[in-house]
């Protein structure tokens, strides 16, 4: 299984899609990585963004499982957003692939909490946290997020729990002081006004003023809870699907090798006095479906494709997202899409001809086979199809393309992502511009005399995420599996010596929870660039 698509993109380059940059032997760039980090980090602490993503960039090229440069190098897209939705979503990717390469990421789940928090995806800050404290069970301050998370999100059992742990805890005054709020106002929103109330007295002694604006809430509350009855149990019925939404990726991988020797001064003038040679020459690769071709992963989303990208597009390579499409298909029907263009070829006799239609470029037809619950059997062709300035016998004018198929039968689970490589074309240009006689002189010929040689090498690799076209009736509530993890450790983990049995109780009748404001509960922590002096610490040195 690959961890994320920047680990997957370095795999790629074995897969031979595309040529890759040789890199320094880890010992010789150890240095020189730790003395662009902090480079990096400088300009990051001084406010200069672009240069600490470009550092931090670089750095997690060069070594893109390691979870403390990816949670670096999305700090710093974090910190450039400024309320730019795509960089926000950046700094997401850069997240999860940092939780992907460590599963003890602390600042990265921390930083990816607070960022799903105030994008309004309480649900995800509520896992995110969940997985914070499991790295750090005693950090207060992650306790009390998980807890303000947990009530936003419509779990305030959770809440209540989370926030009585981080108020136990020595911390800073001003989070125990949040902690104690918070369970007030959880207990309230469960309807067990007599706890809320206590929670509230408690609250008067720490600060009275918070006290005094924090009742009125607590006691519409308890008010309101019966308003919102606790299932005894829950039933569904799951709708049969008949149809299957495929989204796919079509990334173009591109590597240019140039050399060129010596220089033309006289170029300008080569019209006139000097001549000009270039030949091309095309190098078709044969297809070969092995195993290797095709690889199942974790859903890809358009943000970490992007974040990997601009991770890879250093050192000589270059990918692009071609084309994004979405294709929806019954069972047993065809969906297909074209990404290229259409060349007018004029065919016919001798004195009349008419213009036919070819169409060159990347095709992706998708058939769902059939659908088995969370997962679906789909059959994929992706053909590629170039132009080549090869000649046809003694015909001047003539059209060849090239064409490259790769089909494959799989099965894939909703939500996971299908990698297909193996289309690919090698070209060779070489190009001399000489001027007569002095190009020909020893020595000094050589600035009279410029010869070019690129290599370039394209590759497509295409990625096929399935999810069912509607959606199939579930329960209208459930914990991220994250924080189920949570409960199941809570008395080992978290708090040991707690009474178990009472929690998994009080957690087991909790319900979605609708009537929480915005007022009532607050994300401050972490705040950049103020904890970014803590991080930077914690994530630089040794």
């Amino acid at each position: 299984m690959v961890r994320g698509l920047a680990v997957l993109l370095t795999g790629v380059c074995l897969l031979s899609l595309s040529g890759c940059a040789t890199t320094s032997s880890p010992q010789a760039s150890l240095h020189g990585d730790d003395a662009v980090m902090r480079h990096a980090a400088q300009a990051l602490t001084a406010g200069d963004t672009t240069t600490a993503i470009a550092g931090f960039g670089d750095a997690a090229a060069r070594n893109p499982a390691d979870p403390d440069r990816q949670t670096l190098l999305a700090m710093a897209y974090a910190r450039a957003a400024n309320g730019d939705p795509e960089k926000l979503d950046m700094a997401a990717a850069g997240y999860d692939l940092a939780l992907r390469g460590g599963q003890d990421a602390y600042w990265a789940s921390v930083l990816a909490g607070k960022a799903a928090f105030e994008r309004g995806r309480y649900g995800e800050a509520e896992a995110y946290f969940a997985r914070a404290v499991l790295a750090r069970p005693q950090d207060g301050r992650a306790l009390l997020s998980l807890s303000i998370s947990a009530y936003r999100a419509g779990d305030p059992a959770l809440a209540a729990v989370a926030a009585d742990r981080a108020a136990q805890l020595p911390q800073d005054p001003d989070y125990s002081t949040a902690a104690v709020r918070m369970a007030a106002l959880s207990y309230a929103a469960l309807g067990q006004g007599d706890t809320a109330r206590a929670h509230v007295r408690t609250l008067a002694l720490i600060n009275p003023d918070l006290s005094g604006a924090t009742a009125p809430r607590v006691e519409e509350l308890i008010r309101t809870s019966q308003t919102d009855p606790i299932p005894s149990s829950v039933t569904y019925e799951a709708q049969p699907v008949t149809q299957v939404s495929v989204d796919v990726a079509i990334v173009l991988s591109q590597t240019t090798q140039q050399d060129a020797v010596g220089m033309n001064l006289l170029d300008g003038l080569k019209l006139q006095y000097g001549w000009q040679s270039q030949s091309s020459v095309t190098e078709s690769q044969g297809v070969d479906i092995s195993p290797h071709t095709r690889t199942i992963t974790d859903a890809i989303t358009l943000p970490q494709l992007t974040y990997s990208l601009n991770l890879f597009n250093r050192f000589g390579q270059f990918y692009s997202v071609v084309a994004r499409p979405m294709l929806t298909a019954y069972v047993g029907e065809t969906s297909d899409f074209f990404v290229g263009r259409t060349a007018r070829v004029a065919v016919g006799g001798v004195n009349t001809a008419t213009l036919e239609s070819v169409d060159v470029g990347t095709k992706v037809t998708v058939t769902p086979v059939e659908i088995n619950g969370d997962t679906t059997k789909l059959r994929i062709e992706v053909s590629r199809s170039y132009l080549s300035g090869d000649q046809v016998g003694t015909f001047a004018e003539s059209l060849i393309t090239f064409r490259q198929t790769v089909s494959a039968t799989v099965e894939v689970g909703f939500g996971k992502t299908l990698i297909l490589s193996g289309l690919s074309e090698a070209v060779r240009d070489s190009s001399s511009s000489r001027t007569p006689g002095l190009g020909h002189a020893p020595v000094v010929g050589s600035l009279f005399n410029r010869r070019q040689t690129t290599n370039r090498r394209d590759a497509v690799l295409i990625l096929v995420t399935p999810a069912p076209a509607q959606a199939i009736s579930a329960h209208p509530w459930a914990r991220p599996e994250t924080v189920e993890r949570l409960i199941s450790l809570w008395d080992t983990v978290v708090a040991p010596g707690s009474d178990m049995a009472t929690i998994t109780n009080q957690l087991s009748r909790s319900r979605l929870f609708k009537r929480g404001k915005a007022s009532d509960a607050s994300l401050d922590w972490p705040n950049l660039p103020h904890d970014e002096a803590e991080i930077l610490g914690d994530l630089l040195l040794p």
